[in-house]
């Protein structure tokens, strides 16, 4: 890795840790108020720009789970779901499998995030196909999504050495 590299690969991990502590304080305060629109907005913010920082420099699980993140956020921003506990929980575990890609960046251990990513799209489209019915949202939260079948990637990733987060 060629000195610039390393900078640059340095410069995002300060970012996207520091990025990762606003995101841990800013889901504190969106547990005690899910109606929080000011946290609800910079939680979007900030997983939208680690997004783009991980794709610009190839952490590809990262933005592929920030992604996932930012589009339920979005969501919610937007109106078109409503922030139940249920979710609250699931974004949470999201969160918690984002602060583990980010640190597996100096670690280079394993991290499986397919489940909760997959726990979350789910939710979402489920949740606005409910809005779209115009019936209220009654879409499976993420602790009842338990019950699918893990992707192949993630049981894979699960076979070799991994960090676990309680799901």
């Amino acid at each position: 890795m060629s000195s610039k590299e390393e900078e640059y690969r340095q410069l995002f991990l300060t970012e996207a840790l520091e990025n990762f502590e606003e995101l841990n304080r800013l889901f504190v305060e969106l547990e005690k108020d899910h109606s929080s629109k000011r946290a609800i907005a910079n939680i979007f913010r900030i997983v939208h720009t680690l997004k783009g920082n991980a794709m610009g420099m190839g952490y590809e699980k990262i933005a592929d789970l920030a992604h996932t993140m930012e589009d339920v956020f979005g969501a919610i921003k937007n109106g078109e779901i409503p922030l139940e506990a249920e979710l609250v929980d699931g974004l949470f575990r999201a969160n918690d499998k984002l602060g583990g890609l980010i640190n597996a960046i100096t670690t280079d251990q394993k991290v499986s995030y397919l489940g909760i990513k997959t726990k979350l799209t789910v939710y979402l489209k489920n949740a606005k196909e409910e809005q779209q019915e115009g019936g209220q949202v009654e879409a499976e939260a993420p602790e009842q999504l338990e019950e699918t079948q893990p992707e192949a990637e993630e049981v894979a990733e699960e076979a070799t050495d991994t960090i676990k987060f309680a799901d």
